[in-house]
């Protein structure tokens, strides 16, 4: 939700996986996992990694500002993963 609303690009894991089988590599396993981010007060250095993230579209306050709006609200903290190994 972060990253949509500071603008910015994330490929899907189903795009990356097939460029992975484009080039050759099949999915040997993959494992979803559920992870907590907790952003609530971030440091200095996360808001400028957050700005770099979106091509500089947005600057330290509109990345504190979105931080603070969807990290206040309830289970925001909650992300999923997936983990996958391919092999040639």
């Amino acid at each position: 939700m972060l990253s949509e609303r500071l603008g910015m690009l994330t490929d899907g894991y189903e795009e990356m996986e097939k460029d992975m089988q484009d080039v050759g590599f099949r999915v040997v396993l993959t494992h979803d996992f559920r992870t907590r981010l907790n952003l609530a007060s971030p440091s200095d250095d996360i808001v400028k990694f957050f700005c770099m993230l979106s091509a500089y579209k947005c600057n330290e306050q509109q990345v504190r500002t979105a931080v603070d709006d969807i990290f206040s609200q309830p289970n925001m903290d909650i992300c999923m993963r997936k983990l996958a190994i391919f092999t040639k």
